[in-house]
């Protein structure tokens, strides 16, 4: 790429103490933008991700693997990056900020989700209830006809982790998700207390934030700040 994403895109303010990551894929000799995030290293979670769907990368060429193939971010340096041992057996799942279903247009592409640095740890029946179901509207509007671009930015809020958590309900590992006074999860990760998805799509000359219905609504994209986290 000649200048980075963010620049052409006014994605959000880049932190000099995090690490910046972005990856692409080549299709038919085109570089491609897949996604970008931000990396706390300090956390071991990222600030935000964000990525975009435009007539290429709305397509749905492959489809989720059976097994996720979970893997280290060649691009963070040697050290930074999660592990599966940070994520085995603390009772949350492994939710994907740019998830796989935003990215089937390759296999490659796809595959770039499954970093662990993409992954949150999150409640169980907050990620397959009311987190899946802002993601399903994004899908439906990015692969509908009426937008040439979808903007999408995710995260959550490492400003106010979830501190000193307990629950009665089990994760899909058995394991009763818990986090410390510092709001990190028995392997270290932070938890955030809150989620947002900020989304703008563009129609021609026409920029417009689009509405969930029950949103804060800023003067260029709509921000998602959802409840807390619930288990």
């Amino acid at each position: 790429m000649n200048q980075p994403f963010y620049i052409q895109n006014r994605q959000p303010h880049l932190n000099a103490d995090n690490y910046y990551v972005e990856h692409s894929v080549t299709i038919n000799g085109n570089n491609i933008y897949n996604y970008a995030l931000e990396w706390n290293n300090t956390l071991k979670h990222s600030t935000w991700a964000t990525f975009s769907f435009d007539e290429t990368t709305k397509a749905e060429n492959t489809s989720r693997p059976n097994e996720e193939p979970c893997a280290i971010d060649p691009q963070l340096p040697e050290g930074m990056s999660p592990q599966e041992s940070n994520h085995r057996n603390d009772g949350f799942d492994k939710e994907h900020l740019v998830a796989s279903s935003d990215r089937l247009y390759s296999v490659e592409a796809n595959a770039q989700t499954f970093y662990y640095n993409n992954i949150s740890p999150m409640f169980n029946s907050f990620n397959g209830g009311f987190w899946a179901s802002f993601e399903v509207q994004v899908l439906d509007w990015a692969r509908s006809d009426n937008f040439d671009y979808v903007y999408v930015a995710k995260g959550g809020t490492l400003n106010h982790l979830l501190t000193n958590f307990t629950t009665a309900q089990a994760g899909n590992d058995g394991r009763l998700p818990t986090t410390d006074a510092s709001g990190l999860t028995i392997h270290g990760l932070a938890c955030p207390q809150y989620d947002f998805m900020a989304i703008l799509a563009t129609n021609g000359d026409s920029t417009k934030p689009l509405d969930f219905g029950w949103n804060t609504a800023m003067t260029t994209a709509t921000v998602i700040i959802t409840s807390p986290r619930q288990a």
